[in-house]
C-alpha cells in the first residue's frame, strides 16, 4: 500500500522554527511565579480524603 504525498510536512512561510519557539517560551516561563511553575508542571497530587471516623477506632 503506498501513501499519497499531501505536502502536509511543508512548513508554512513565515512560521517560527524549534529554536524560536523555544526560545520564546524560555522567556514566558522566566515571569513564572515558583507556583504558576508548580501549577504548570504536569504533576497531579491525588486527591486525600479524611475520614474522622477511622481515628476513633484505634
Amino acid at each position: 500500500m503506498e501513501l499519497e504525498n499531501d505536502d502536509s510536512s511543508e512548513v508554512p512561510e513565515g512560521a517560527p522554527t524549534p529554536e524560536e519557539i523555544r526560545q520564546a517560551c524560555e522567556e514566558i516561563q522566566q515571569e513564572w511565579t515558583p507556583r504558576e511553575r508548580e501549577k504548570r508542571n504536569g504533576y497531579k497530587v491525588p486527591p486525600v480524603t479524611f475520614n474522622p471516623g477511622c481515628l476513633a477506632e484505634h
